[in-house]
């Protein structure tokens, strides 16, 4: 499993004489980039996602490759504060073993 922050997001430009009446910018989420590689198993998938539902991940972005019975589950999720990766790896490393 690695951990990966994920690319810089592309910022919006606005006309000067727009900027006085806009809002202040949003922060972006903090996001993290989740990639799990491990022999396929039925309901793997599914095990992986209950893992990050329960700790309360939104994913933004996923990416699922399987081939010779292997799979590499790739995805961006929310960052919760609080939670550190370790709390992540060990979720989603628990959820295999189920």
């Amino acid at each position: 499993m690695s951990f990966e922050p994920p690319s810089a997001m592309a910022e919006m430009a606005v006309a000067p004489e727009l900027a006085d009446s806009l809002p202040p910018p949003l922060s972006p989420p903090a996001l993290w980039s989740v990639q799990v590689d491990a022999d396929d198993a039925p309901g793997l998938l599914s095990k992986l996602l209950a893992a990050l539902a329960a700790l309360q991940l939104d994913i933004r972005s996923a990416d699922v490759r399987t081939a010779a019975g292997r799979v590499r589950n790739s995805f961006v999720t929310t960052k919760r504060e609080g939670l550190l990766a370790q709390g992540v790896i060990d979720a989603l490393c628990g959820a295999m073993r189920e």
